[in-house]
Parts: C-alpha cells; sequence; structure tokens
C-alpha cells in the first residue's frame, strides 16, 4: 500500500480495509492501462522508421487484412487467437503480449514507487519511451536518435523542474548526467565503437539527467553485469548446439541499451543503491 499512510491501518481496521481495496483497484486500473498503451507501443516499434505512420486502422502484417476491434484487445485477443491472425492464420510475433504484458508490470510499479499519479504518469510516459529504444535496439541493433532526444529533453525537464521549485540541485545533477554519458562516450572512442556505441553514450545522458547520481552508478554496474551474464549464457548454448550439430549462431555484437534501461528501471522502481550495499552504509548518497 502507498497511495494513503500505512499508519492509518495501524488504527482503523475498517479503514485499512477500505484501503487496501482502493489500492487493489488503482493497481489493477494501472496494469490495464499499461496493456493498453503497451499495445501501441507495439505499433511505434514495427512501424518506426519505416515511412508508416503511427495513426491509422491496425491490420495483419501477413494479410494486410484491417483488424475488428476484438482482436486487438491487449493479451487477451493473443490467447484467444492462439497466437494467430483471425483471418489468414498466419503466427502473430510473441513480442506482442510480451511487451503488453512488460508495460502494465512497469506501469503498476511505477505507481507503487511514486505513489502520486500525477508525477506517475510522467514517469509513465519516460519508461514507455526507454521501452520502445530497448526493443528496437534489440531488433535492429541501433537506438533512434528521434526517441532518445525526446528521452532527453523530457529528462532534462525534469532537473529543471525540481530546480525551480525548490527540490533539487542543478548543477550536481545536471553534471550527474555529463559525466556518465561521457564515460561511455570514451569506451566508444576508445574502441572506435566496437564496445560501445554513441548512441549509448546518448542513452546514458537521458539516464544521468533521470535518475540520482547513485542510482546512475548501480544501473551502470547492474547493466554491465547482467549483460555479461547473458553473452556468457549466449555463448555457451552456441558452444554446446555446435557441437551437436545445431543451427544456434552466437551473434557477438549484442545490443547494450536493452540492459542498461532494464537496470536503470530497476535502480528507480526499488531504490537500488549498491554503494551503499557494498559500503555497508557508509556511503551517503546525494541527489
Amino acid at each position: 500500500m502507498g497511495f494513503v499512510h500505512r499508519g492509518l491501518c495501524m488504527s482503523n481496521e475498517y479503514l485499512c480495509d477500505i484501503i487496501v481495496g482502493m489500492d487493489t483497484i488503482i493497481y489493477v486500473a494501472t496494469f490495464i492501462l499499461g496493456t493498453i498503451i503497451g499495445s501501441f507501443l507495439n505499433v511505434v516499434i514495427f512501424r518506426y522508421n519505416t515511412g508508416k505512420t503511427m495513426g491509422g486502422r491496425s491490420m495483419c502484417l501477413s494479410c494486410s487484412k484491417t483488424l475488428k476491434w476484438n482482436h486487438l484487445i491487449p493479451v487477451l485477443s493473443y490467447l484467444f487467437l492462439l497466437g494467430r491472425c483471425a483471418y489468414c492464420k498466419t503466427k502473430v510475433s510473441i513480442q506482442y503480449p510480451i511487451i503488453e504484458v512488460l508495460t502494465g508490470l512497469a506501469f503498476m510499479l511505477i505507481v507503487h514507487r511514486v505513489y502520486l499519479i500525477p508525477i506517475a504518469f510522467i514517469y509513465f510516459i519516460v519508461f514507455s519511451i526507454l521501452l520502445v529504444i530497448a526493443v528496437y535496439d534489440y531488433r535492429h541493433k541501433i537506438i533512434p536518435d528521434g526517441l532518445v532526444y525526446a528521452f532527453i529533453g523530457i529528462s532534462f525537464l525534469r532537473i529543471a523542474t525540481e530546480y525551480f521549485w525548490g527540490g533539487g540541485a542543478f548543477m550536481q545533477d545536471f553534471s550527474s548526467g555529463l559525466i556518465i554519458s561521457l564515460f561511455f562516450a570514451t569506451l566508444w572512442w576508445v574502441s572506435d565503437g566496437r564496445w560501445m556505441g554513441f548512441g549509448d553514450a546518448k542513452l546514458a545522458l537521458g539516464i544521468g539527467w533521470l535518475l540520482p547520481f547513485c542510482q546512475n552508478v548501480s544501473a551502470i554496474m547492474l547493466a554491465f553485469f547482467v549483460g555479461s551474464i547473458v553473452g556468457l549464457f549466449l555463448m555457451f548454448v552456441a558452444k554446446m548446439t555446435s557441437k551437436r550439430g545445431g543451427g544456434f549462431a552466437f551473434d557477438k555484437e549484442i545490443p547494450f541499451a536493452p540492459f542498461l534501461i532494464f537496470s536503470a528501471f530497476v535502480s528507480f522502481v526499488f531504490n537500488f543503491d549498491i554503494l551503499g550495499i557494498i559500503m555497508g552504509g557508509v556511503f551517503v548518497c546525494l541527489g
């Protein structure tokens, strides 16, 4: 329960039941909203940079027939139609329900973390953009400039707004973003783009302005850790399947943005501070 002070439950059991009920309704409504937004995010992912408009009726990518409203219900339509087009019976990408469910779960976690619904909506927009960037980078191995610049702009507005409201240290937050971005830009420059793409440096700038410095450090460390584990696992699978004459091919160029975005989300939602954990609470996070 995060929307009404938990202390109320200690004084009134009936009031506590109402609070729990309200929280449940809000979480369920938030999840449903997330799946609906996730359905639109799928449209953005598949149509971005293809010359197609984001508006207009949805249609099957195989037979090009326009889909009815009951074919577009998030998650449920995929299950009822057994993952196939209602007309040509071609298999529909599993990405559709996965993105819808992930967006719903992400929205629930954001609401639990932020509490205030108006502010939560801002983070809905931010992490929706980041989810599109992550999936697009995974599919095409490139971070779309238009989306990352929009994300950077929103993140900058966050630190500027907090400063003008008197609740933030502008130069500290501004410098944090530059430091994080410079770190990735250095990796890109030293490796001539082999270790890291310049798009990752631009993405890191937005993340650096979105999160406090400690959470930025935590996100970077977690991203490299998770990325290393996934990379080693894929290498292991490729080696084992090659011995058995399998067809799994390991792509050495693994996009890093999905790991960085996942780690930034974890750091934000769970207030993850790895420096405090390592130093046993001695390190005090600023910002």
